[in-house]
């Protein structure tokens, strides 16, 4: 069984375990995992934070995505425990607004 098959879960943490950013164009599932993930670290259940979680309001060619992935990381943008969305049709990066440790 490949890692195709496994659960949004399952690669948020072993994203989170390999200290790497995870980019999808599943918002919706990880914007779920991002709030509980961080909701949970909040409290001292969960001891790791995730890498960083990368995505896109809708899935887009890489001609578009793979440039503006650029912008964000060339913007040193701080990533552990966020969550930024990418916008093609107004061009913009937003934060997830989910924080809970603040």
């Amino acid at each position: 069984e490949g890692a195709s098959a496994r659960s949004d879960a399952w690669h948020l943490h072993q994203a989170a375990i390999q200290g790497r950013t995870l980019i999808t164009f599943n918002e919706g599932d990880f914007r779920f995992l991002h709030k509980l993930w961080t909701s949970l670290k909040t409290f001292d259940v969960m001891k790791l934070q995730h890498a960083g979680i990368l995505t896109a309001t809708k899935q887009v060619e890489a001609s578009a995505w793979l440039p503006a992935l650029e912008e964000l990381l060339i913007g040193n943008q701080k990533l552990p425990g966020r969550m930024f969305v990418w916008s093609p049709t107004r061009a913009e990066w937003r934060e997830h607004a989910w924080r809970p440790e603040e």
